[in-house]
This record gives structure tokens, C-alpha cells and sequence, in this order.
């Protein structure tokens, strides 16, 4: 009888098959692991990697959520920032930068003093705006509202002409409000 094609091969994988190690138990082998007992060349690449973290590693902690200073750090700093990414971080700098116009329940700002200068905020709002001109961002709610805080109120009033009614809401209306009335400042929306 004919061996089949497959049960050769077999053999010949099993006749190949290297010796067995000496087996060691799970116990033996993690211990082994941790405190770095075997040589490096004997472990294998992930267990290499393992032991060639920092120490200070295990004693890290929870990062916390990003200051107005990373946002900055990643605005001036970062030669590869795409351009959803630069909307993402100038938003964050426009409505952090806006935390002493910004009311709490209890009336108190959120901030006592302005984080950027006039000039640096308005500076942030026209790139942010550029941004919107270029068309890497699709909200016309956030144009409108771009254009009434710089004074362009009648640009914001075309943009908010352009906005289907069934689109339309709260914001853009109070956006609308008070591009007709010429209020460029912060306002709350109720």
C-alpha cells in the first residue's frame, strides 16, 4: 500500500523535529522572566522587549488631561500637523482662551484673567477661519460664529443664510441674534 503525499511529509517533519528542552515549570520559567536569571539571547524577543523597559514604567501613573500650554506645545511645535489636527487643537486654544468670558451657574468667570492677548486669540480665530476658506472644515455654525466674534457680521449673516431651515438651531439662531444686534463677544446661549 501506497503512502499518501501528506503522511510523508508528516514523517518527514516528525524524523526533523529538534530535541525537546528540559521542561520548566510556568512558575520556574515567569520567575525566570522577571528577574532577568537567563541570558538574553536565550529569550525570546517579546521577554527581551519586556526586560528592556524602563523600571520607572511600573510606577506609572494616569496622564492627565492636556493644559492649555500642550495644546500650544503641539500648535508651535509639530512640523507634521495635518490639517484636522491643527482645527482640533486651534478649538481647543479658542475655547480655553475664552474661559474669562465664560460664566459659571454661580455667575463667577471661569477664569479671572485672559490666557492669550487680544491679538494672539484674534491671531487664532483668523487661521481658524482660513481653515473654514480653504473648506478642510464643514460647519457653517462654527464659520458664522468665527466671523460675528471677529466683527464680520454680515459675513456671518450670508453664512448663516446658507444653512437649510431644517438645519438650523438654537445656536445658529442665537447667532443670528446677535450678529444683528453687533455683539462680538462671548455670549450664553438659553
Amino acid at each position: 500500500m501506497q503512502q499518501s503525499v501528506l503522511e510523508k511529509g508528516c514523517r518527514k517533519v516528525l524524523e526533523f523535529a529538534p530535541e525537546k528542552k528540559e521542561k520548566v515549570s510556568r512558575f520556574s520559567h515567569a520567575m525566570d522572566v522577571l528577574s532577568g536569571r537567563k541570558k538574553k539571547e536565550q529569550k525570546k524577543e517579546i521577554e527581551t522587549n519586556w526586560l528592556g523597559i524602563p523600571n520607572n514604567v511600573e510606577n506609572a501613573v494616569e496622564c492627565d488631561t492636556p493644559t492649555i500650554g500642550d495644546w500650544l506645545t503641539i500648535l508651535n511645535g509639530s512640523v507634521t500637523l495635518t490639517t484636522g489636527q491643527e482645527s482640533i487643537v486651534r478649538r481647543k486654544i479658542w475655547r480655553n482662551g475664552n474661559d474669562h468670558l465664560r460664566l459659571r451657574s454661580d455667575g463667577s468667570t471661569c477664569r479671572k484673567t485672559p490666557l492669550f492677548s487680544d491679538a494672539f486669540s484674534k491671531q487664532n480665530l483668523l487661521a481658524l477661519l482660513d481653515l473654514h476658506d480653504r473648506c478642510m472644515i464643514e460647519d457653517p455654525a462654527e464659520r458664522a460664529e468665527i466671523l460675528r466674534q471677529l466683527g464680520r457680521f454680515e459675513e456671518a449673516k450670508q453664512v448663516l443664510d446658507g444653512i437649510k431651515e431644517e438645519d438650523s438651531t438654537i445656536i445658529t439662531a442665537k447667532i443670528r441674534q446677535l450678529s444683528d444686534e453687533r455683539i462680538d463677544t462671548l455670549q450664553s446661549v438659553k
